[in-house]
């Protein structure tokens, strides 16, 4: 397990000099999800968006050719996905915390953590936190194929509008939560890959 960490950390090291950075890159995810594999409850989303900014920096092809928009095609699948997984969970909670009739709101949960949260919670109210808390769920799902769809539709700005959108919300989830900023961190990171 040692070496293996030892390992992890040269390839980390490699990647951050910029000393042969696909292999560096390549090296970093297969022992990075090797890892994720062996202790699969430890495993969260913050995994998810290493293991696909590694396998982009290892797998990307380079410049505007045609391999290079396939590729990107795909990472904005792979966003999409994440997204609507993430969304949809909180859509279908058994539990309803993110509906707006829920008897305790989940995001009131969620802005508990932090003085940023706390006072961000006090200057909603109860009612700005449950108007508030289907909206995440609904931001999770339509901001990344609004996104997406502007991309496609070569509409920067409002690419631009959407993208920022996920990343405010990402922000907001790394100062409002203990322990969240290198989720919020990574998953800002991932939307400058495909940022207009």
């Amino acid at each position: 397990q040692r070496l293996l960490s030892a390992l992890q950390l040269g390839a980390a090291a490699a990647l951050a000099a910029g000393y042969y950075p696909r292999a560096a890159a390549a090296a970093s995810l297969w022992l990075y999800a090797s890892a994720t594999a062996r202790h699969v409850r430890l495993a969260f989303i913050l995994d998810r968006y290493a293991h696909i900014l590694l396998l982009w920096l290892a797998a990307a092809p380079a410049g505007a050719c045609r391999a290079a928009k396939t590729a990107r095609a795909l990472f904005w699948l792979q966003l999409l996905w994440i997204y609507y997984d993430a969304g949809s969970a909180k859509f279908l909670d058994p539990d309803r915390g993110w509906a707006y009739d829920a008897p305790t709101p989940a995001l009131d949960a969620y802005l508990r953590h932090t003085f940023v949260g706390e006072t961000t919670r006090e200057l909603l109210g109860p009612a700005g936190v449950r108007l508030l808390t289907p909206a995440v769920p609904l931001v999770e799902v339509a901001a990344p194929l609004l996104a997406a769809a502007a991309a496609w539709r070569r509409a920067p700005s409002v690419q631009l509008f959407f993208t920022g959108l996920v990343a405010s919300m990402h922000a907001g989830i790394g100062l409002s939560m203990n322990g969240a900023g290198l989720l919020s961190a990574f998953a800002a990171a991932a939307w400058l890959v495909v940022a207009p």
